[in-house]
């Protein structure tokens, strides 16, 4: 009876020790596990942290693109100035010629018409001395 007691208690301790082995192994597991989560974890922040690096270059490249894009639009519209600054002081050239080629026409015109009366003058001179001749005879 004393060695069934004992192989009753010894199948209990050994019971009891295979729990504690098994708890311990669920323990290691779940330590393994955690620490795998960590390592899991660790390298997803260095992917979001990789991404948001690549985002930001991305981010500089659209900024020079459109400082590209931005000085050529200045040096588009700065050469369309220019252009519109010529073709301004090319129609006040056109102007300045044509008010000197109005000028020049009014001046001889002034002289054409000076000379008429000068003429004219001339004329109703010989006329009165014709007269004064007719009367005379």
């Amino acid at each position: 009876w004393y060695l069934h007691l004992h192989l009753h208690l010894y199948y209990i301790l050994l019971y009891h020790l295979l729990q504690q082995l098994r708890l311990q192994q669920l323990h290691l597991q779940q330590l393994r596990l955690q620490h795998q989560l960590w390592y899991l974890h660790l390298h997803l922040e260095q992917l979001r942290l990789h991404l948001y690096r690549l985002h930001l270059e991305w981010l500089h490249l659209q900024q020079l693109r459109l400082q590209h894009q931005l000085w050529y639009l200045h040096l588009h519209l700065e050469q369309l100035c220019l252009q519109q600054l010529l073709l301004y002081r090319l129609h006040l050239e056109q102007l300045r010629l044509q008010q000197l080629h109005l000028q020049r026409q009014l001046w001889y015109l002034h002289l054409h018409l000076h000379l008429y009366y000068i003429l004219l003058y001339h004329l109703l001179q010989q006329l009165r001395l014709q007269q004064l001749h007719l009367q005379q005879l």
